[in-house]
């Protein structure tokens, strides 16, 4: 009888273990799938991280995931974007998607963006639509990672985004729009006479900026060489960067995006101005506001040209007078004769001259329709 308890006494614990270890199998390979599932989601919901990447050849990659296959979203390549629909007057066959697009405004500072955000809110209000997400500091932060937890919030809420650092939006956002399509539209402005808007424009509020050095104890050519080409940093900046406001990350940054202008191989900046035109749906021009907002209500449908001609398309507003005026040019000529500033808005001179070559493209195009 003992012998009968002791074996039955065994046996039970046998049975246990056993019970044990199949839950625990289970238990994992729940975990397992949950894991899975969630790492899907979060590929679909990251869409296109807008990462650059050492790719196979060298060149900073951008990598977005569709169905788990990874796509080219290179951003100095002649390709398209993941998910930006390419310039409105040069693609014809791409026109039937702007009629329910997501509208993204890149904004350049000094360049009449704050004019173009102001005529984005006029046209949301008198459509009633829910006014422009603002892409900038905490606003871009937050919309990141929200996109990036699965948080799609903003996207059902509005359709028209803009900021200073917006670029790459459409690709944060591909794989969650469904069918739709995003685009994005940029209004530039002469590089040198940008740079001395900026740093006259920053003297005028008398306080510092963050992110800038303190334009009041830099002559304007120091403050330009710290400075450097925003246009070209706003293009390089890393969503990853911005979501958590990791500054070693966007010092890492922006240590790539001054080897790759810096560097005697200017294929990047080269072909990076090659495919302005499949980045932009439109590209605006500063000195021209009246023809780019006719440009942008003929893309969109939308009455940017008869809600905001009457609009002050001033693109700064440091009081002109004629000693300013002239201290102005003194101050661009300065910056021109300099190799080291000439180097650093190498691109963004490139990138105004193809923009100025697109915008005649659009305008004669505009003429025929």
């Amino acid at each position: 009888m003992a012998v009968f308890n002791s074996l039955t006494t065994h046996g039970l614990l046998w049975i246990t273990g056993q019970v044990s270890i199949i839950s625990f199998l289970l238990v994992m390979l729940l975990v397992n799938q949950y894991t899975t599932t969630k790492i899907n989601l979060q590929q679909r919901a990251s869409s296109s991280v807008h990462r650059m990447l050492q790719g196979r050849d060298g060149h900073p990659h951008l990598t977005s995931y569709q169905d788990g296959i990874p796509l080219d979203c290179h951003v100095l390549h002649r390709s398209n974007s993941c998910n930006n629909l390419p310039n409105y007057f040069m693609y014809s066959s791409k026109r039937p998607q702007f009629k329910s697009t997501v509208i993204n405004f890149m904004h350049v500072p000094k360049s009449g963006g704050t004019t173009m955000k102001e005529c984005m809110n006029m046209v949301a209000s008198n459509l009633v639509r829910d006014e422009p997400f603002l892409l900038h500091t905490e606003g871009r932060i937050q919309v990141t990672q929200d996109i990036l937890n699965g948080d799609f919030r903003i996207l059902n809420s509005t359709s028209l985004f803009m900021g200073d650092y917006s670029f790459g939006f459409c690709d944060l956002i591909h794989g969650i729009i469904g069918d739709k399509k995003c685009s994005t539209f940029v209004i530039l402005r002469e590089p040198y006479d940008r740079m001395v808007s900026n740093y006259y424009y920053c003297i005028e509020l008398n306080q510092t900026i963050p992110g800038i050095p303190d334009c009041r104890t830099h002559t304007i050519t120091e403050w330009a060489l710290r400075t450097k080409s925003i246009l070209w940093n706003e293009i390089f900046t890393d969503i990853d960067c911005t979501k958590n406001m990791n500054w070693e990350c966007k010092m890492n940054y922006r240590t790539l995006e001054e080897s790759y202008l810096l560097s005697q191989n200017t294929t990047y900046v080269e072909a990076l101005v090659a495919g302005l035109d499949k980045h932009f749906s439109v590209v605006g021009l500063t000195e021209d506001m009246e023809t780019s907002l006719k440009m942008l209500q003929q893309a969109y449908g939308l009455p940017f040209f008869d809600t905001c001609q009457t609009l002050d398309y001033n693109a700064g507003t440091y009081k002109k007078t004629m000693n300013k005026k002239l201290l102005k040019s003194i101050a661009k000529n300065q910056l021109m004769a300099h190799p080291a500033v000439r180097e650093l808005l190498y691109p963004e001179i490139l990138m105004y001259n193809r923009a100025k070559e697109i915008f005649e493209i659009q305008k004669k195009e505009l003429e025929s329709l």
